[in-house]
This record gives structure tokens, C-alpha cells and sequence, in this order.
């Protein structure tokens, strides 16, 4: 329970950091689907490769902080936020993830979903921008 709030407080803390980074390009754009892969050459290898990803998902930025990376970019978006965030669940789970919905934490049209699998820990920020959907990531990898 400890080890759960520590992260989420220091993601929540990456998170005032990342939103300042948007629109800076840490690497190329890359296109993907779901159950895709971060594949920019700065990102290259900050997801495992199992990890899913939205529809359509193009990350364009990441940032390392030690010990949080994030990485940001836009999907498609779906009419039904919530099957979305049921399907990446249960993609992050047949990984051997731990994984839940923790919407309730962030403000309404927003969904966050927590994820845990030794060796990787943190957060995906799902939410509403522009007709299409802003997703963010936040990575810990210290607390194994």
C-alpha cells in the first residue's frame, strides 16, 4: 500500500513536470496500434514491448527526471472512453500486469490507469483534446 501511494505521488509530481514539456519533440513521431510500442530513438525501449497502447497511438515527446519518464502524444479517439479503458486493462493484465482503473483521482473525462509488473510501475493518462485523445505516460522503474 506504501509502495502504491509513493508512486502515485511522485508520477503526480512528474506529471506538473510533463504538462510544462508539451509541444517540445524529444524524438520522432511514431504511429501505432494498439499494443504497439514507444519506438522513437530517444524513447527507444522505455516500454516494455507487451505494453498496449491506445488505437492510433503517435507518442512524440518523452522526458526522463530521474527516477520518472513520461512520455506523451495523441491517439484516436473512441466514442466510449470507458471500453477503451477496460480493453488496455485487460491487455495490461493478460501482460502480467497488475493493473486498475484509478479515473476517480483525475477530473471528469480524464481516465488513469495504474499498472504495475516488476520492473515497470506507473500511471497512463487518458484524456479529451482537440478531437482527439492526449495520452500520457509516467514510468518508474527505481522501487523494485
Amino acid at each position: 500500500m506504501l509502495k502504491t501511494k509513493l508512486i502515485a505521488l511522485s508520477l503526480g509530481l512528474a506529471a506538473c513536470g510533463a504538462l510544462g514539456a508539451c509541444g517540445q519533440s524529444a524524438g520522432e513521431a511514431v504511429a501505432g496500434e494498439s499494443g504497439a510500442k514507444a519506438a522513437s530513438a530517444s524513447c527507444s525501449g522505455w516500454l516494455p514491448d507487451d505494453f498496449p497502447l491506445p488505437p492510433g497511438t503517435s507518442l512524440t515527446t518523452c522526458k526522463e527526471v530521474a527516477p520518472t519518464r513520461t512520455l506523451e502524444g495523441t491517439a484516436s479517439n473512441t466514442a466510449d472512453a470507458d471500453a477503451l479503458t477496460a480493453d488496455l486493462i485487460s491487455q495490461l493484465k493478460a501482460a502480467g500486469f497488475a493493473a486498475s482503473d484509478s479515473s476517480g483521482t483525475v477530473m471528469p473525462g480524464y481516465k488513469l490507469i495504474s499498472f504495475d509488473r516488476t520492473g515497470t510501475h506507473g500511471q497512463m493518462q487518458l484524456s479529451p483534446k482537440d478531437g482527439q485523445l492526449a495520452v500520457w505516460i509516467a514510468l518508474r522503474t527505481d522501487l523494485d
